[in-house]
């Protein structure tokens, strides 16, 4: 997750043609600095130990998949609109999703499962599903691809803040720090975009003299 950002730029930049900025390059470096504070706490001895395993290469895999989809997106919706291209491809996710399923023989504890379960399973389809791709179909849409992705370190945030309110998770200092440091790259990228869209807009002087 923390990574994405960083292909997905890399690969609108290489094969959209995207434009490629300072202000970009350095929210995006400060953003996945403050990524790896949260999700390490700021340990080095973490991060040195980190180790893969069979899990993790399913992760890369599906790291170049949602790289994958977040490039094709944005060609997709230059001739259909974000909703429909939402629609086509959620159909044709639970359409393959459905027979993946079956070989996992799980159908028989549908029954069994408590009320809390069918609340976050409402939840999972409709708001981290359905409406969480229609946004982001309509942010690569809009903004493009590498600006959409830089979101996405907004991910561990929510999360790591979710789980103090919600579940009485800790939080240390570190991980606090990586927020704030996660936040201003969202915010320097935002402004950068700004100020370079109102430079662009700002008539040349030459072209005014003549």
């Amino acid at each position: 997750m923390a990574t994405s950002p960083v292909f997905i730029t890399l690969g609108a930049v290489l094969f959209l043609k995207e434009s490629w900025n300072r202000w970009l390059a350095f929210s995006l470096l400060l953003s996945l600095i403050g990524v790896l504070f949260v999700i390490t706490q700021g340990s080095l001895a973490t991060f040195a130990s980190l180790s893969f395993n069979v899990g993790d290469l399913l992760f890369i895999g599906a790291l170049c998949c949602w790289v994958g989809y977040g490039l094709i997106g944005k060609v997709v919706m230059r001739g259909v609109s974000p909703l429909f291209t939402t629609a086509v491809t959620t159909v044709m996710g639970f359409f393959f999703l459905a027979i993946c399923s079956f070989f996992e023989h799980g159908w028989g504890q549908v029954s069994a499962m408590s009320p809390q379960s069918w609340l976050e399973m409402v939840y999972m389809t409709v708001f981290a599903t359905v409406l969480a791709f229609f946004l982001w179909n309509q942010g690569v849409s809009q903004i493009g691809a590498s600006n959409t992705s830089m979101y996405m370190n907004l991910v561990p945030l929510n999360a790591a803040w979710i789980a103090v309110v919600f579940y009485g998770s800790s939080i240390s200092m570190q991980q606090v720090f990586g927020m704030v440091l996660v936040i201003a790259g969202v915010y320097l990228m935002t402004r950068g975009n700004r100020l370079m869209a109102a430079k662009q807009k700002q008539p040349d002087a030459n072209t005014l003299g003549t």
